[in-house]
């Protein structure tokens, strides 16, 4: 068998980069050092629950059909070996059972510290010195070229926001190029949400009222992951589009002001939006975290 035979728990095709160069049976894991000297430890458990054949994984859909509670007690390796194309294969105690884990699917997968990091977040905060530099893209090279669409999806993961530009005047374009990304979550706005002065809005920005920098929909348990805008006519005075990066504001909060800091990520606000038929509340802190401490969402809006 090749590498490109070893079954992964995923659709996904693994490069290998790094090689194992050796593994080490220890009390309750593996000790596998990699050819760059890198070393990971997998626990026997965590192992055998990701085994990828297809007595556990259903081949067509990808899908664990072995259940976690099925793993003997003190579970580990009766015999174990790096094959000649670099798999990792295991025979476990207990039970007989063989798993064959690629190297690369290990390498990507491994949850040490030092890997958990290299893998977090990886988001650039700005300023005002990001004006006249904000990523921008082609809207019908985005619609039909799909390196584009990645380079703007990347864009928009690394600082938040990104402009599409020359997107045609019509009804329904917004939701198209959405729909380049992914399906649209609904509210009670609707899908698509047209932002003009009503004469009986149910919601700020259906007004000719300045809109400070806010946070869209925090009283919902779920906030946008991301918001797209589309601009078709501004004939009035005003309405400049101020962009703050509120993970920037929380970073320097957080060295400037520790204890205001630790308040906004503690202390729960109570956001509503109420309308004749609708009544939306989450109490939640304005600031929240991921466990390891750095910065995962930011909810704020004073209407």
């Amino acid at each position: 068998m090749t590498l490109d035979r070893v079954p992964t728990a995923d659709f996904a095709t693994y490069r290998v980069d790094h090689p194992i160069r050796s593994v080490v049976a220890e009390d309750r894991a593996f000790r596998v050092v990699w050819d760059d000297g890198r070393v990971s430890l997998f626990h026997y458990v965590w192992l055998r629950d990701n085994c990828a054949c297809e007595t556990c994984i259903d081949p067509r859909t990808r899908e664990q059909v072995f259940e976690t509670d099925l793993i003997p007690d003190g579970i580990g390796p009766d015999q174990f070996a790096v094959c000649e194309d670099g798999a990792l294969n295991v025979v476990w105690t207990g039970d007989g059972h063989t798993s064959l884990y690629h190297p690369g699917w290990l390498r990507t997968h491994c949850y040490s510290e030092q890997a958990r990091n290299e893998r977090g977040r990886r988001y650039d905060t700005w300023d005002s010195r990001l004006a006249g530099h904000l990523p921008s893209f082609a809207a019908g090279a985005v619609m039909a070229d799909d390196r584009v669409l990645l380079e703007w999806l990347r864009a928009l993961w690394r600082v938040g926001v990104a402009m599409v530009r020359d997107l045609p005047d019509e009804d329904g374009m917004v939701g198209r190029i959405a729909h380049r990304i992914s399906f649209i979550r609904e509210t009670n706005f609707g899908v698509l949400f047209d932002v003009r002065s009503e004469i009986e809005p149910n919601t700020n920005a259906n007004t000719a009222l300045e809109l400070p920098p806010h946070t869209d929909l925090p009283t919902r348990e779920v906030e946008p992951g991301f918001q797209l805008l589309h601009c078709r006519v501004n004939d009035a005075a005003g309405g400049r589009s101020i962009l703050v990066d509120g993970f920037h504001l929380a970073e320097v909060l957080r060295r400037e002001h520790p204890d205001d800091f630790a308040v906004l990520t503690a202390v729960p606000l109570d956001f509503c939006n109420t309308d004749w038929q609708s009544d939306y509340r989450c109490k939640t802190p304005a600031i929240r975290l991921n466990p390891d401490g750095s910065l995962d969402e930011i909810r704020f809006a004073n209407f």
